[in-house]
């Protein structure tokens, strides 16, 4: 609509001076609109850092330029460095969160019209955490969490802090070790609490730009139990016991001993059967060492002196020495 009525008045206005002076001032032949240089699709920026958009139209005569984001004139919150009419360029020294968005470059003459669009993306630290969650025990807490927004930038670390709720401002938190944790980690573990403590833990997430907001959650750990406590809790727990359940409990206990003993003699019954009558009986193992011959005891026993009771000697290898004979 813009467009249309701007090219309607200038028009207008050559028409007034043809008829009125009776010279053309409005040469068509000289007339053009071009895009020199044509927006990219997507612009990104960091978070607090200087950017420039152009619209890099020329023609003749001049364009008139007009800036709008999704589609509608800008607001005046953000960081683009006013006027925001007639401007072939938006500069900003600072940019913000709030400039993310679909820009539109306009410019038209009196012959043509020319549209750019562009995508700002404003890159900033993590955004907070998703899901924080302490588990605490005794004396040891698991702490889990989600990542839903990284600022445009992977993370570099997580960091956690924690100190007892009724703390003094003036206490320091305490940093587990490590300091900072695996950016690829999704849970921790801090150790060395105090039982029956109230504590405050706070968690956030660091990118290149810097860390994002901290997430703050409160868990207690829970209290050592005492012998007549567990006492106590036992009871507590045989009255929620049926009549029914303790009678359950009987007969599966019954009935895996019975299970266990008739696998133990059916084991015991199949070792026996297989043995043979001969493995049966003790086995006697003859020692050479130990071998007598009798009739040569006896001889040794009984000899006088006629009798050659002695044996023959091997001095070595190749001569033997005979008992001698009288």
């Amino acid at each position: 609509m813009y467009s249309s009525l701007y090219i309607n008045r200038t028009s207008y206005y050559c028409l007034l001076l043809i008829f009125v002076i009776g010279v053309n001032f409005c040469n068509v032949s000289l007339a053009y609109l071009k895009v020199i240089a044509p927006l990219t699709p997507v612009t990104e920026a960091d978070l607090g850092s200087q950017l420039l958009l152009s619209c890099n139209v020329s023609g003749e005569p001049p364009p008139y330029f007009v800036w709008l984001k999704e589609g509608r004139s800008l607001p005046m919150n953000l960081s683009w460095e006013p006027p925001y009419d007639d401007r072939q360029v938006l500069i900003s020294y600072s940019v913000l969160s709030v400039d993310a968005g679909n820009y539109t470059c306009l410019a038209t003459n009196l012959y043509d019209f020319k549209k750019q669009n562009t995508e700002l993306r404003i890159k900033t630290p993590p955004g907070k955490l998703q899901n924080v969650s302490v588990h605490p025990s005794t004396i040891v807490a698991t702490v889990r969490w989600h990542v839903d927004n990284d600022g445009g930038y992977p993370i570099t670390n997580f960091t956690l802090l924690y100190r007892p709720t009724n703390a003094s401002a003036s206490e320091k938190w305490h940093v587990p070790q490590p300091v900072h944790v695996s950016p690829s980690a999704r849970q921790f573990f801090v150790y060395q609490l105090k039982p029956g403590t109230d504590y405050t833990f706070r968690m956030w997430a660091t990118n290149k730009l810097g860390p994002g907001e901290a997430v703050s959650v409160r868990a207690s750990t829970a209290k050592p139990i005492e012998p007549p406590e567990v006492l106590e809790k036992m009871l507590e727990d045989a009255e929620d016991f049926s009549s029914t359940a303790w009678l359950v409990a009987i007969c599966m206990v019954a009935a895996t001993v019975l299970t266990l003993s008739f696998l133990s003699c059916a084991l015991i019954y199949r070792e026996h059967r297989n043995e043979t009558p001969e493995e049966s009986l003790p086995r006697i193992i003859a020692n050479p060492g130990f071998e007598i011959d009798l009739e040569q005891s006896y001889l040794l026993d009984h000899a006088d002196y006629n009798d050659n009771t002695e044996q023959t000697v091997r001095i070595n290898n190749n001569t033997v020495i005979q008992p001698s004979r009288v």
